[in-house]
């Protein structure tokens, strides 16, 4: 058996890592004191939604035909696999309510997106009904990520 694709291993390593550290209640004082402070959370808000538009470069790039969409798909994996990394600098926290929904969204979009077309088997539909899983929850997070931003800036 051949081994994981360097992205898939660091994607579910640090998506193990993410969630044991929460359910444990290990936490970092100084980053949980820094993620209390309205201007962080606005500032690593921020980048989180940048870095969320720039995984949509790829839907972007393939719905246009361009020519980098191949070399566009390593970055899309290489970045996709820091993914929990770039929510715990946000919130180390899953939370509950509507944001333990966008945490739980967000995080099974990276195990779906780790178990991509490099494992599955090579079956049209298998590809076809994982694509539509992935979009799918992309798009979920982006959704709700956008109605938590709103409610964070019209309520502070």
């Amino acid at each position: 058996m051949s081994s994981l694709p360097r992205s898939t291993a660091v994607s579910l390593a640090l998506t193990a890592a993410y969630l044991v550290q929460g359910l444990a209640g290990l936490h970092l004082p100084m980053l949980n004191e820094l993620q209390s402070q309205f201007s962080y959370q606005f500032c690593s808000g921020t980048a989180l939604g940048i870095y969320l538009g720039g995984q949509w470069l790829l839907a972007l790039a393939r719905s246009r035909k361009w020519r980098s969409s191949a070399r566009l798909l390593r970055w899309h994996k290489s970045m996709g696999a820091l993914a929990p990394a770039v929510l715990f600098v946000h919130s180390t926290e899953i939370g509950f309510g509507y944001l333990g929904v966008l945490s739980s969204v967000y995080l099974a979009n990276v195990v779906v997106a780790a178990a991509g077309p490099d494992l599955l088997p090579q079956r049209r539909a298998i590809r076809s009904a994982w694509i539509v899983l992935h979009v799918a929850l992309s798009a979920a997070a982006v959704i709700t990520a956008g109605h938590h931003a709103w409610l964070a800036l019209v309520f502070t």
